[in-house]
Formats: C-alpha cells, structure tokens, sequence
C-alpha cells in the first residue's frame, strides 16, 4: 500500500477548502447547533482510518453486521440514494432486513403502516407525518427510500422521539433509539437492522454505544458516509478517487459527495426553510407544548419508563389531525372502523368547539384552536394516557349504562376538568351559583339542542343538585333521596349529561382544594392513574367530594 502522503493532501484539497470554509462560517453563524459539545464530539472521533478498501469489501463489511447504524446528512440527497443502493445488495443475500428511520417518530408507527400497507397515498403519508413540519428536508429523496425498502418486502419502523432541535435531550433520543431497536430486534430475530440516524448521533460514545447496551453481544457496525476530516485526509492516498475506507474494527467509511457539494445542499436548505412561507396553520407545536405542560405539573416523566412499564409516554402521544373543514374530518374517520353514534359525536365537537380528541384512535383533529377547548381535550388525553389507553370513553347515548358508569364518567370529567384549569387558569371558575342559570334555557333550545324534553332536562338538573347535596352530608339521609333514586331508575338519555354535570362541578371544587393548598399534585397524579372501571368508582367519587367540598355548617335551632 502506498504511504499516505499528507503533501498530495493539500495540493487536491487547497481550492475545496478555500471554496468550504466561507460556506460553512455562514451556516454557523445561522446554525449554532454545529458548536455544541455532542456534534464537537462527533467531528473529533474520526479523523484517521486504517486503510482504502473497495465496493465489494464495503458490501461484505455490512453484510457481517447484525446491526447496522448508517449515518445520514439529511440535507444531501446522495445520502438518501445510498442507503436505497445498499438495501438492494444487501437484499440479494436472502437474509431478512429490517429499517429503522429516524425521519419518523415511534409514534407516527401506525401511519407509516397504513403506507406499507398500501392503505393511504403518498401525500397522506407525507401530510399526516407533517414531514415538512417536522423533518423539513427533500421529500422526493426520502420517499424513494420508502419505496425501494417497500418494493423489497423490507418492514420500515420509525426509530426516532420528540424533541428534535433541542440538545439537551439528544443524549435521551439515542437511549430512545436503542431500545427500539431492541424492541424490533425481538420481532426480527434473525434480520439485519440497518439503522438510518443523523451523522452526529453515530459518534461511538453516542447511539452505537447505548445500542450494544441494549443488543448485548449483537454484532453493531457503522457506516459513515461523506466525514470532511475523513475525506481530505484521504486525498493523500495514490489512488485517482477514494470511495470507501476502513476506519476501524468496527466503522467504515463512504464518499459519495465531496465536502462543497455536502455543506452546499445545506445552505441552500436553510434558505428554502427562510423563505418558504406557511401554507396553512399547524397546530400541533402548542397541542404537544400543552401535553408536556400539563405533565410536568403532574411530575410524569415522557422518557422514563416508571409509571408505562417499556413504553416512552413521548411515543404514545395523539396523532394531530388539522383539519381545514369538516369534509376531510368525515374522510379521515371514514376509514377509522369508529362506531357509526362515536363518529358522529366526533363530528359534532369538532364543529361547536374547533378540536375533538378521540381516545380510542388517539387521535386529535382540529379545525381551529380555542383554548377552552384544546385544554381540556389535552387532560382527556393525559388521562387516557396515564391509565395505560386501556380505558376509553363511557358507551354513548342509547347503549348500556349502569349507575357505576355514571360515577366513572364523572370522573374522568373531573379530572379533565382540573387539568384544564391548570393549563388555562384565566378561564371562568363555574360554581353551583352559575348552575342555576341553566335552569333559564328556554325549553325550545333544551329539546332542539340535547334530544332531551323539557321535562327530563328539568328532572336532571334537580338530581344534580340533589346528589351534590346527598354527596357531602350523606349522614343526614336515612337513605338516597327518592327522586334522586327515580331519576336513576328512569330513562338513560339524561345520564351523560347528568355525569358531565357532576364531573364539571366536581372538577372545579379540585381545583379550588388544589389553589387552597388542601390536596397536592401528588395526590392529584395518583388519580390520573387510578383505574376507574374496577368497580369503585361510586367510592372515589364520594371519597374525593367529601375531601375537596366545603361543608356548611349546621344552623341549629335557638
């Protein structure tokens, strides 16, 4: 092998560095991300290689591995085409592969399947994963990766969690990333896993470390693709061009583009960000800040696994839906399998409130954002969320309830009540004075309104206030309270009501408790979590009244 010669380096590299270094003083001077401590990191772990080898050694290199972490400069196309080339040589071997993306979110995982399933278009997928939004580079680049693994009958997963852009919690994205694949490595025992990660994440102390923590004696290999360092010190080499490089036991290295061309793309992706405008509002940002709002009160961790066992909570958090008019709202549930009486109450919350989150698709479609709104459809879905997705809404009108469910009910209306409050604490506290006003609406809006007759809606509000007085002073009734007791004989339309109506009242007196100092967060987080169709939903209910309300005292007799 002919010496490295470092004189023959900098004669072939003095006109691209002179053309480099202006180029990336102006992306640094855009993008302060480029001096932090974990891309430094990155930048100085591979700046030699042992030696030159060819396409064929390259090839053999990757097939020996049982993991492979590729590295991706997300703003160069020949990066993209790359992985798509190495995908089809690997596939001739006839052994099964898997690839992990960390363009997509763990999960966006059931969108990227309907893909694979041929389920949705092109466009959907791009629309419903937000890619520009959330990813921001070339579409077409990325798509043709997608169809060439799909083409090869390769199952495509999301390997990637929220936030990007935010270094402090990189380092947790790559344990986030790692135990993916450890969970894809139990689906697919016997396939290579050809991870495709941001370069910087592959520095050894970084993902390729956390994933033989998680992969054991796994065979982990990685793959570099178009390294400045690496490039200009092998211009030093005998050779016309250098196109793969032994770095060391366990990385090699690949050129597909020159240095120029490599900082060039992301110039001039910086500038399509600057100058694109936006095309249609997108809520997701602040429906996903108000979820880490409301779980940080609670003190739930998104990453740790504590409280959701191998699950990250940032995993499970809803799909967004923007939805620019009701029409795409109906298409989107169309293809959904909801029950015909869920979709269209889906439909009608949409319309009177601007949003609608819908548990048992965990999905989250809106039209407009209002506050009120999107707060308390945030703390149904934190307290979905905490309860493990297992349980969902109480049946709609006209299927089975029983006086548990009621109970059940009203306090999944508290507890979205509260949380609410916490994150929108300028909204109106409603109190029992308030409620008297609903006995105001005129009967011609009672029955157009809540399929309910004017008799009913009556019945039902004094039940109400009947319950809320039974619930605090239980001790002064020889037994329920007879019409408190026919109402819940009687016909089950009023039910939901009657619960949302007790849950709401409920919720505030919490929250009023909370301000007062007489309940904690702690005990608040406990409820998020208390598994409430287990048949004791009537006792917490009582329990948390009697703890929250005040009491009036007894006027005595003179």
């Amino acid at each position: 092998m002919a010496r490295l010669s470092t004189f023959r380096a900098r004669r072939r590299s003095a006109a691209e560095i002179h053309a480099l270094l202006p180029l990336q003083r102006r992306i640094s001077s855009i993008d302060p991300l480029s001096r932090r401590k974990y891309v430094r990191e990155f930048v100085k772990a591979f700046e030699t290689y042992e030696r030159v080898i060819s396409r064929e050694s390259l090839i053999a290199f990757c097939g020996e591995a049982d993991t492979l972490l590729v590295s991706d400069f997300h703003a160069l196309d020949a990066c993209q085409f790359f992985v798509c080339e190495l995908l089809e040589e690997l596939s001739v071997a006839g052994r099964p592969l898997a690839l992990l993306l960390e363009a997509i979110f763990t999960r966006d995982q059931h969108i990227l399947d309907e893909w694979q399933a041929q389920s949705i278009s092109d466009d959907e997928l791009r629309h419903r994963l937000r890619f520009e939004t959330e990813w921001g580079y070339e579409w077409e680049p990325f798509l043709h990766t997608l169809k060439i693994a799909r083409s090869l009958h390769i199952p495509i997963h999301g390997a990637d969690c929220a936030p990007r852009g935010n270094m402090r919690r990189i380092v947790e994205r790559d344990i986030h990333a790692a135990d993916t694949l450890a969970r894809i490595r139990k689906k697919y025992p016997d396939a290579l896993l050809l991870v495709f990660f941001g370069e910087s994440h592959l520095a050894p102390n970084h993902l390729p470390q956390q994933a033989r923590q998680k992969l054991g004696r796994e065979c982990v290999r990685t793959v570099l693709q178009n390294v400045d360092a690496l490039y200009f010190r092998s211009a030093g080499e005998a050779h016309e061009r250098v196109t793969a490089l032994r770095v060391n036991q366990d990385t090699a290295a690949v050129f597909n583009a020159t240095p120029v061309e490599k900082w060039q793309s992301y110039r001039l992706c910086i500038s399509r960000w600057q100058e694109e405008p936006r095309k249609s509002p997108d809520f997701t940002p602040i429906v996903y800040d108000l979820i880490d709002a409301l779980l940080a009160f609670l003190h739930i961790e998104r990453y740790a696994d504590d409280d959701f066992g191998s699950r990250y909570l940032v995993d499970c958090y809803p799909e967004v839906a923007n939805v620019a008019s009701v029409m795409r709202a109906k298409a989107l549930l169309a293809r959904r399998g909801l029950p015909q009486t869920r979709h269209a109450a889906a439909l009608a919350h949409l319309v009177e409130r601007g949003s609608c989150y819908i548990p048992e698709l965990n999905l989250y479609m809106v039209q407009r954002l209002r506050m009120e709104a999107a707060t308390l459809d945030v703390a149904c879905f934190v307290h979905h969320a905490c309860r493990n997705f297992q349980e969902v809404p109480t049946a709609e009108h006209g299927q089975e309830y029983s006086e548990e469910a009621i109970y059940v009910r009203a306090l999944d209306q508290a507890l979205i009540q509260f949380g609410a409050r916490i994150l929108y604490p300028s909204h109106l506290l409603n109190d029992e004075q308030d409620f008297f006003a609903k006995y105001s609406v005129p009967k011609e809006e009672i029955e157009a309104t809540m399929l309910l007759s004017y008799r009913q809606y009556m019945r039902m509000l004094d039940s109400v206030m009947l319950h809320r007085d039974y619930e605090l002073y239980a001790n002064r009734y020889a037994a329920k309270p007879t019409l408190l007791q026919d109402f819940l004989n009687g016909p089950v339309r009023p039910w939901p009501l009657f619960a949302d109506l007790l849950g709401e009242l409920l919720g505030i007196d919490l929250y009023r408790a909370y301000l007062a100092g007489k309940v904690s967060r702690g005990t608040v987080r406990s409820l998020y979590f208390r598994k409430l169709r287990n048949g004791n939903a009537r006792e917490i209910y009582f329990s948390l009244a009697r703890r929250v309300r005040e009491r009036r005292p007894v006027k005595r007799a003179a």
